[in-house]
């Protein structure tokens, strides 16, 4: 019973890669083993995570008599997991010379190593941990349980991630930055991108109309339909004052609520004139991604969408979602029209 998650998990061959290293085999290829481990173990362990979730959310297997044997199962998926961790490390720190490791590895092994040893920066969470640690009897209350647990399968809101969930996503981050730096080279074959930073925008205002509300808005003159919203900017405004399409999912899933808002970006507390709608946005900083579409019928921004989000994610950036998440299509050159040749920008919340 105490293997009953362990077996499950998909960790990396080390005695594979020490037998590669013995072949001579050279850091690219054995890094592209650990890619290639990424790959799997991003949608096996995601499962597996999910499955434990729901073990713990279970009021019938936390019974006190079952307390010491579960107690012993959780410990070793987290020695398991540390003990894999720590193995991570030591084999990147060998291959980092050579220039194949994305820096960006370490950075999620740390967050992973912290999350492991009960050291996280979310109170509610941490509260919840210590208390498990401390005394493992805890467990027989729901509550503290449904913290440890979280939300088993998919999306969720800020409020619904627990300890498990966050191991997940430290496990998914490493999985990510590992192999997203392959993925964004392939992105470069469907758009071409002249710049990418991260910018501070500051605390900012989106004002606007919903396309919902005006579904006729996307087809029309943005000039004459946000004319008295174009007329505040010159004192309102902010550094990106081209006109642009922001979209967000009021801090839910993206299979939740959505809303679309064509407008400007402005300063924060800015007056919403009769008719228009806003959005208080909720980080001060974004990646930025300037791209230029060649000339073929395709769905540039979908491919805008990818290509910075893989970027983010291959840096270890972090996405703040779903609760602060939010994108903004750029019209540098005014609202896009037709299959040709055409310059944006691209927007994608972040924290750093």
């Amino acid at each position: 019973m105490t293997s009953r998650f362990t077996p499950d998990f998909l960790l990396v061959d080390w005695n594979e890669i020490e037998g590669k290293k013995k072949e001579g085999r050279t850091s690219g290829e054995i890094y592209s083993k650990l890619i290639d481990w990424s790959y799997k173990a991003k949608k096996q362990n995601e499962k597996v995570f999910d499955r434990l979730s729901q073990w713990i959310l279970d009021d019938s297997e936390w019974i006190k008599d079952k307390l010491p044997e579960n107690k012993q199962i959780l410990t070793q998926v987290l020695a398991l997991l540390s003990d894999d961790c720590d193995k991570f490390r030591i084999c990147l720190q060998e291959l980092e010379p050579s220039g194949v490791v994305n820096p960006a590895v370490f950075r999620a092994l740390d967050l992973l190593a912290a999350g492991l040893a009960g050291n996280l920066d979310d109170e509610r969470i941490q509260e919840a941990v210590s208390k498990m640690q401390a005394d493992f009897t805890v467990m027989q209350e729901r509550d503290v349980r449904k913290i440890i647990a979280g939300c088993p399968e998919g999306s969720m809101h800020a409020t619904q991630i627990g300890y498990v969930n966050y191991l997940k996503d430290c496990v998914t981050k490493l999985c990510w930055t590992l192999h997203m730096p392959e993925v964004v080279k392939k992105h470069a074959g469907k758009i071409n991108r002249e710049s990418f930073e991260y910018i501070e925008i500051g605390k900012v205002r989106f004002i606007g109309k919903d396309i919902a509300k005006y579904p006729g808005i996307l087809d029309a003159d943005p000039a004459a339909s946000l004319s008295e919203l174009a007329a505040m900017l010159p004192e309102c405004g902010t550094e990106i004052a081209a006109l642009c399409y922001l979209a967000h999912h009021y801090g839910g899933p993206v299979d939740s609520a959505y809303c679309g808002l064509l407008g400007y970006f402005c300063k924060a507390g800015t007056p919403v004139p009769d008719g228009y709608d806003f959005y208080d946005v909720p980080t001060e900083k974004a990646a930025y991604g300037v791209y230029a579409s060649p000339s073929f019928d395709g769905d540039y921004f979908g491919a805008a969408y990818d290509f910075t989000r893989d970027q983010v994610l291959a840096d270890g950036v972090h996405i703040p979602y779903p609760q602060a998440y939010w994108t903004a299509e750029v019209f540098l050159e005014g609202r896009f029209k037709g299959s040709g040749a055409h310059r944006f920008g691209y927007l994608f919340s972040v924290e750093l």
